[in-house]
């Protein structure tokens, strides 16, 4: 097969850039490369080369902004792809569509957002333009049957994965080693990793962690990820008043953020939104971490209270406090969810088996 991924134009595609939807794209890419010849589109960037080339795979890289999508047809028209697909630009399939009648056009949808920038008009037009639809959690695949009964048979549902031999356990220097480089004290450390964002829930996280300082005085605070200035300004305003010991870390490359999660002893992922999967969850167990999260969205098709710890009062800082002294007070407790978090992204949530589910889907598609 020969495949083309439109990637969203707003970051650059490589093995060590991106956010999560372009390390899904490179990472299921890659994988699928092995039996197929596969193109990704992707922005320009200044220190990446235009074109990347790797067995199979190849990497084009072409100036965002307006004229991405023409940019993206001009390639397509030189070129012969048994099907196209494009990830989280929903507004792009009925201009390609336009260009490319016969083509199968597949839409990736990775969360609510984009679709919800369109009209109900806009969005029946995307989704009758489209050959198929994959979203990365079955939350998102019902959000959408529901919404578009008439069309639920094209829409399906695969889940991401991890980078099992990055996001793993890590040795007793390696986590002295992180430690060390970020100047933190011998403590117990909730760790949280992803957009710093009102919607997020840090600001209820802050509440959790100064309940939990009551019994566990050497409680900190390790923040992972882009924050809004002022929603930052916020949180330290409030880490101060409580007294609760915080770190911004600020973004992390892709390429060494399996590194982060060596630094906590128990992951928190204290949600507000209807999250469409958490993949943030996933690399947390897959390092052996226990896992607290709200039960919002696609989490709970990833913890299922064997693996990890879901909350129901997900806006109570209490709930998430009394769960983090749980781990700490308890650590056979911990460690047994540790591991079966850790067990559960070895059968469930490896890109070997997300690539694997695409290349069935592909040929189910061509074959029809």
């Amino acid at each position: 097969m020969d495949i083309l991924i439109v990637a969203p134009p707003m970051l650059s595609v490589s093995e060590t850039t991106g956010g999560s939807v372009e390390i899904s794209i490179y990472q299921t890419a890659k994988r699928l490369a092995l039996q197929n010849n596969v193109t990704i589109i992707s922005r320009k960037s200044n220190s990446l080369p235009r074109i990347s080339k790797s067995g199979n795979l190849t990497i084009v890289r072409v100036p965002g902004g307006k004229g991405y999508v023409r940019n993206v047809i001009h390639y397509i028209k030189s070129h012969k792809f048994d099907c196209i697909q494009v990830d989280n630009r929903p507004r792009f399939i009925p201009i390609l569509r336009r260009h490319f009648p016969n083509i199968p056009l597949v839409l990736v949808l990775h969360s609510l957002t984009f679709m919800n920038f369109l009209t109900i008009k806009e969005k029946h037009d995307v989704i009758r333009k489209s050959t198929a639809i994959i979203c990365n959690s079955q939350f998102l695949r019902n959000y959408y049957a529901s919404k578009f009964p008439h069309y639920e048979n094209k829409i399906t549902a695969i889940h991401l994965g991890t980078d099992l031999s990055r996001f793993r356990k890590p040795t007793p220097e390696e986590k002295s080693d992180m430690y060390a480089r970020y100047a933190l004290p011998s403590s117990f450390i909730i760790l949280y990793a992803g957009r710093i964002i009102p919607g997020k829930g840090v600001h209820i996280l802050i509440k959790a962690a100064s309940l939990v300082k009551k019994t566990i005085p050497s409680v900190r605070l390790v923040l992972v990820g882009p924050y809004l200035k002022g929603y930052k300004a916020r949180l330290m305003r409030e880490a101060k008043r409580r007294k609760v010991p915080v770190l911004f870390t600020g973004s992390v490359k892709p390429s060494v953020m399996y590194k982060m999660y060596w630094l906590g002893d128990c992951f928190v992922f204290p949600t507000q939104f209807h999250e469409a999967f958490g993949l943030v969850s996933v690399e947390a167990m897959a390092s052996e971490l226990p896992v607290i999260a709200s039960r919002r969205g696609g989490v709970v098709e990833i913890i299922n209270g064997q693996n990890g710890i879901l909350i129901l009062d997900y806006k109570n800082p209490v709930a998430f406090a009394k769960e983090i002294n749980k781990i700490f007070n308890e650590p056979a407790y911990a460690k047994k969810l540790a591991e079966v978090g850790r067990k559960t992204v070895l059968s469930h949530f490896s890109w070997e088996r997300v690539a694997a589910d695409y290349q069935q889907f592909y040929t189910k598609i061509l074959q029809k």
